[in-house]
């Protein structure tokens, strides 16, 4: 099928980042290396998720649930059950949504975005636990103690800080309990993770 060029909407990306779901930090040192250490994923895992998401044209917010998988090494699912089925997958370099069902899944090169590419590879680079690729995209703000975190992602680049502001990880112990991400544009996501499926 043809490649589309099509911008699909951030919060739906940064999302993925839910599944980092189990942190063991109890009586380790809380560094960023030790928090990656746990949070990589090394099997295939999948966890449902609730997504709250506040537009400024809009005087309610979107309320989306729903499931997100992460199959390693760099493939994204996210799959929403209510209010609409909607189907997201990330995969080397393409992601594939497919939203309205009678019609062709839409692709997208994640080349053809710099700002969506560099917060996928971001993304990737916490499931994988490697530190030296996230550090190369944002800097880190890593506060807390093993039963209360705060992990603050701030963008590098402009032209990822064009789209996205920040992207917040808060956890207690092992889970990672919240995800908000705020667009630069006053839009703001907030994910909270429900557990595995």
């Amino acid at each position: 099928m043809p490649v589309r060029s099509a911008s699909p909407a951030l919060p739906a990306v940064a999302v993925v980042i839910l599944l980092a779901a189990h942190v063991a930090l109890g009586g380790q040192d809380l560094s960023l290396g030790r928090l990656l250490d746990l949070v990589r994923q090394t099997e295939p895992s999948t966890v449902a998720f609730t997504e709250r998401r506040s537009m400024q044209y809009l005087t309610e917010p979107i309320v989306l649930e729903g499931t997100l998988s992460f199959d390693p090494p760099d493939r994204l699912t996210r799959e929403v059950h209510r209010p609409n089925r909607e189907t997201m997958v990330i995969e080397g370099d393409l992601l594939t949504l497919k939203a309205n069902w009678k019609d062709p899944p839409t692709r997208v090169l994640l080349a053809d975005y710099p700002g969506l590419d560099a917060l996928i590879t971001a993304l990737r680079a916490v499931l994988s636990g490697d530190a030296e690729a996230l550090e190369r995209v944002y800097q880190i703000d890593l506060r807390g103690t093993a039963e209360a975190w705060t992990l603050a992602l701030i963008p590098r680049a402009e032209s990822l800080r064009a789209v996205v502001a920040s992207v917040v990880l808060e956890g207690a112990a092992e889970t990672v309990r919240s995800i908000e991400v705020q667009e630069t544009g006053g839009d703001s996501s907030v994910i909270t993770v429900h557990g595995p499926k």
